[in-house]
């Protein structure tokens, strides 16, 4: 019996977990969610005792102990994170230290989420999981300190890079784009970052097949979707599939104005040999799931 816990089970992946554990259940694994409520990451105070009774207490339940600990949850707010730096590093870091701990500690397979954040500068090759790293901004260098931490304090983990994530749940830019275009027949959207759209459906996927099918060495990996565009070229791609007349107009990063640095090329080399197929695929799958819940 494999029993997994999930931090950020209100998240994009967190749900897309849930979702998959209730549509395609697998034979002999358990799934437990957690969100804020369940376990605050900024209380660190406290943390490392709660996470020592949670563990304890499931070891001695008839489930038995758990196997697997996807860290999902995170502080993401990118621009929210320049004026909450302590803030930041407390969760995705300080709280990521303690939950690697606790991991070793009780023997517990850790899988830690990060981002493609944590590149920067010119490049026009996919990076792959042993390239140096350069992160920008308050919110790249904590969860590179995140990466850190996980590396540091738990032998037996996978930290899993992904980008531009979305999802039929929760906020994510590919509702955000929708939603703007009820109400306008022209959006503006930054034309000078590239990456790759990822659907938290398929990296859900990827994640059951790397733990319980096709186990890989521990490390650094990289999760996306096949192929690349700008965050312009995403929003085209989401009108036309689902027939909307909406204009894009390209604007540059300096015209947006985000408090917090983007990278401008962070497409990311797949390591994760499995359930590789093409951003505008997924996003068709995923325009489905929102579609009906209309």
């Amino acid at each position: 019996m494999s029993r997994v816990l999930v931090t950020g089970g209100s998240g994009q992946l967190g749900q897309s977990l849930a979702f998959l554990s209730q549509t395609q259940p697998q034979p002999g694994v358990s799934w437990t969610f957690l969100d804020r409520k369940d376990l605050d990451l900024s209380l660190t105070a406290s943390l490392a005792s709660q996470l020592e009774g949670l563990l304890s207490q499931a070891a001695q339940s008839p489930l038995g102990a758990y196997t697997h600990l996807i860290h999902a949850a995170a502080f993401t707010g990118v621009d929210a994170a320049e004026t909450q730096e302590n803030l930041a590093f407390t969760v995705n870091e300080k709280a990521t230290e303690l939950i690697a701990k606790a991991c070793a500690t009780h023997g517990i397979c850790l899988v830690y989420l990060s981002t493609d954040f944590v590149f920067s500068g010119p490049r026009n090759t996919p990076w792959s999981p042993s390239d140096p790293i350069a992160p920008q901004g308050v919110y790249a260098r904590s969860k590179a300190a995140g990466e850190a931490a996980v590396a540091a304090h738990c032998p037996t983990h996978y930290t899993v890079r992904t980008s531009w994530l979305y999802s039929p749940f929760g906020h994510n830019f590919v509702k955000t784009m929708l939603r703007m275009a009820k109400a306008h027949a022209e959006v503006k959207v930054v034309s000078d970052q590239i990456g790759s759209p990822t659907s938290a459906l398929d990296l859900a996927v990827a994640l059951r097949t790397l733990l319980f099918q096709v186990q890989l060495p521990f490390g650094r990996h990289h999760f996306s979707n096949r192929g690349a565009t700008s965050w312009a070229g995403f929003a085209r791609e989401i009108f036309n599939q689902q027939r909307l007349k909406t204009q894009v107009q390209e604007i540059d990063t300096a015209t947006f104005g985000a408090p917090a640095p983007r990278p401008t090329y962070s497409v990311l080399e797949n390591s994760l040999p499995f359930h590789q197929r093409d951003w505008k695929a997924a996003l068709s799958e995923v325009l489905e799931h929102i579609n009906k819940q209309k």
